[in-house]
């Protein structure tokens, strides 16, 4: 019986980068069923998109799962430190732009979920 480990290794993923308007960049990857319903990862302060491991892998075998490094995190560009969680929240909505997703399922853990509340 394949685990949903295996299912999610032979589940396209896609990996990329977006550039905002001040020149930052977001890495982000998008993974899951290309017609599903959207749902959006929004990390804890210590951590990268790489921390959703096993979670992420679930949710993807029934949702297109995007997650991403906020500028100053993981693989994007250097950031400002004193962005406010409202200016992360235009990043992330920014990001859903760029992806042309115009509704997704926000979920954040921790400094994330402060995000989120935007």
């Amino acid at each position: 019986m394949a685990s949903a480990r295996d299912d999610f290794a032979k589940m396209k993923t896609t990996t990329g980068s977006m550039i905002l308007p001040d020149k930052r960049v977001i890495a982000f990857e998008v993974s899951g069923p290309e017609d599903a319903e959207v749902a959006l990862l929004l990390r804890p302060l210590a951590g990268t998109m790489a921390l959703w491991g096993a979670f992420r892998e679930r949710l993807a075998s029934r949702l297109r799962v995007i997650a991403c490094d906020p500028p100053g995190v993981g693989g994007s560009s250097e950031g400002a430190f004193d962005s406010t969680t409202r200016e992360m929240a235009g990043d992330a909505v920014r990001l859903l732009d760029h992806l042309r997703v115009p509704r997704a399922h926000v979920f954040g853990l921790s400094f994330g979920a402060m995000i989120a509340t935007w």
